[in-house]
């Protein structure tokens, strides 16, 4: 099982585990690198869903 934070600066958003590895027992340090990079990539498209977010209910809320 492989587990890690998903960080935005600071603060923990949410924690991620991926359980199962199809036809082998264990992870890899491979998978496991690979696996935090991804998690980089999710917090980032986190970041910029939760600013479109805010933009959009700002905008609305200036009409």
């Amino acid at each position: 099982m492989l587990a890690a934070p998903l960080m935005q600066g600071k603060e923990i958003l949410a924690v991620i585990m991926v359980i199962n590895k199809i036809g082998e027992l264990q992870f890899t340090k491979e998978d496991q690198e690979v696996f935090t990079k991804y998690l980089s990539f999710a917090s980032l498209a986190l970041k910029y869903s939760h600013l479109s977010y805010l933009y959009n209910v700002e905008s609305r809320r200036s009409q």
